[in-house]
C-alpha cells in the first residue's frame, strides 16, 4: 500500500496499491524532503525479507553496489538511485546500469527506487524500465517531462504528495525506527601475519606498518611468513612475488580495477570501493576478492 489517491470525479478516495509481481518496478522522483525515503521505508515495513540500501553518504555507493552485484530474493529498495550512480567511476557505474536493466527486465517487479531527477544523466541506460513511475514535489521542468500536461504543476504540494497514475496521491507515513537500511559489506584486515601488502604508496605504509607493530619491505628473495609491503610498480617486476602472492593474502592498497586485474590475474571487477581512508581489496587465495577496511596507524 503506498498511501490514499483522490478520485474527484468519483467523489472519494481510494487507497493507492502497488502490486509489484504484476505491475513492474516502482520509481519515485521527487525533491529533498519530498517522501521518497519515508515511501522505502514504508514498502521495507510491509515487505518481509526487502532490502534498502541508502544511496547518500559516503558508503552509499559500496552498498547499492553489493545489493546489485549479490541480487537475492526479496525486494531491493534503493534510495536516491541517481545520486549514487553518479558518484561511481564510469566502469562501475556502466556495470551497475547493465545489471539494473536486466533485473528490471527480468524481475523488475522486485524493485523500487528514488531518484531526484527523471531518467536522464546516469540513469539514462535505464529508459522506461521502470513500469510505474511516482512523482512528488519537483522542478516544474521535471514535472513536465514525466506528466506532460495530465497533472498540472504545484509547487506547494506537502510531503508525501504527488501525482500516481494521473491521480493526486498522499503517501502513507512510515516508522522507519524498524527499517534496516542495508549497509555495504566490508571486513575488517588486522595488521597480522602473514599479509602482502602492494601498495601505490609503498613507503607511507610501510611507516605506518611499523609503527603498529611491524613489518618489512619486499625483495625478491620474500618468503612472506610476516606483514611486508611492497610498490605496485615492484610486485609486478618481481615474478618471486607472483608465486607467494599464491599462498599469502594480498592487500591492495590505492590499485585501480587494471591493477588489480595485473595482479590476480582476476578479469571480474573487484568490488566498489569508496573513497575513504583504509579501504582496500582483500584477496586471499581461491576466494573472491573482498571490500576491506585498514585502521593504519597515525
Amino acid at each position: 500500500m503506498l498511501g490514499a489517491v483522490d478520485l474527484p470525479h468519483e467523489q472519494r478516495r481510494s487507497v493507492g496499491a502497488w502490486r509489484p509481481a504484476s505491475e513492474g518496478a516502482l520509481l519515485a522522483v521527487g525533491d529533498r524532503g519530498s517522501g521518497r525515503s519515508t515511501l522505502l521505508a514504508s514498502l521495507a515495513a510491509q515487505s518481509t525479507g526487502s532490502r534498502l540500501v541508502a544511496g547518500a553518504g559516503a558508503e552509499g555507493p559500496e552498498a547499492l553496489w553489493d545489493a546489485v552485484a549479490e541480487r537475492s530474493a526479496g525486494l531491493l529498495l534503493l534510495d536516491d538511485l541517481d545520486l549514487a550512480v553518479g558518484r561511481m567511476p564510469d566502469e562501475y557505474a556502466a556495470d551497475v546500469l547493465d545489471r539494473l536493466a536486466l533485473a528490471l527486465r527480468t524481475a523488475g517487479g522486485g524493485i523500487a527506487a528514488t531518484a531526484r531527477a527523471p531518467l536522464a544523466g546516469a540513469l539514462r541506460p535505464l529508459g522506461s524500465a521502470f513500469g510505474d513511475v511516482l512523482v512528488l514535489r519537483t522542478g516544474r521542468e521535471h514535472h513536465a517531462a514525466l506528466l506532460g500536461a495530465q497533472c498540472a504543476y504545484d509547487g506547494r504540494v506537502p510531503p508525501g504528495g504527488g501525482w500516481w497514475r494521473g491521480d493526486r496521491i498522499q503517501l502513507a507515513s512510515a516508522d522507519g525506527g524498524g527499517v534496516r537500511t542495508e549497509p555495504a559489506s566490508v571486513v575488517a584486515v588486522e595488521l597480522r601475519t602473514p599479509l602482502l601488502v602492494v601498495s601505490r604508496t609503498p613507503e607511507r605504509r610501510l611507516a605506518q606498518v611499523r609503527r603498529a607493530g611491524g613489518a618489512r619491505a619486499a625483495g625478491s628473495d620474500l618468503a612472506v611468513d610476516r606483514v611486508a609491503v611492497v610498490g605496485v610498480d615492484d610486485f609486478t617486476a618481481t615474478p618471486s612475488l607472483w608465486s607467494a602472492a599464491a599462498r599469502t593474502p594480498l592487500l591492495l592498497d590505492g590499485c585501480t580495477p587494471a591493477e588489480h586485474r595485473a595482479i590476480t590475474r582476476r578479469r571480474e571487477l573487484p568490488p566498489l570501493l569508496a573513497p575513504l581512508e583504509g579501504r582496500a581489496w582483500l584477496v586471499r587465495p581461491e576466494e573472491p576478492t573482498v571490500r576491506a577496511s585498514v585502521a593504519w596507524a597515525p
